[in-house]
């Protein structure tokens, strides 16, 4: 074999691997940017101040930009009320029980990148109804990155 064939080889080899990169990458961008909706099982009776329900959301991570094992975060106003490391799984569920009646901005983040935000309207717990304690255990952690459930 010539010198000038081997050469050709390789650098069709390396333009081949290049192109498959340039896809890969380009595909991933398209999916890391794409917002990702928030799911609110609505019990009977609508949002209410001390119902709780469940809230939920799709993860979408590419091994390249958005590990699947970074943190996710659900937050009601700016205050995390959960959270949790998805591993392999691609929707996670999690408790929420509003506290205030009004309107109430439900986010999801995965580790830097916001999945989606949710505006809801909570109706007024009923007269006499007990006071709810926000519910925070599920965010727990501290530094540079949370710990989610393991409780340091």
């Amino acid at each position: 074999m010539s010198a000038g064939i081997a050469v050709c080889r390789r650098i069709g080899w390396g333009a081949s691997g290049s192109m498959a990169v340039a896809a890969v990458i380009g595909l991933t961008a398209a999916t890391a940017s794409a917002a990702t909706p928030i799911e609110i099982a609505t019990p009977p009776g609508g949002l209410v101040v001390g119902v709780r329900t469940t809230v939920g959301a799709s993860v979408s991570a590419s091994p390249l930009f958005d590990l699947p094992w970074d943190l996710v975060t659900f937050r009601d106003n700016g205050t995390c009320f959960a959270s949790a490391y998805p591993g392999e799984l691609n929707h996670l569920n999690n408790y929420w029980t509003p506290v205030t009646a009004g309107a109430h901005t439900l986010t999801v983040q995965q580790g830097p990148n916001q999945l989606g935000s949710q505006t809801v309207t909570v109706a007024p717990a009923p007269a006499g109804a007990p006071a709810p304690v926000p519910d925070i255990s599920g965010c727990k952690g501290g530094g540079s990155f949370g710990t989610g459930s393991l409780g340091f």
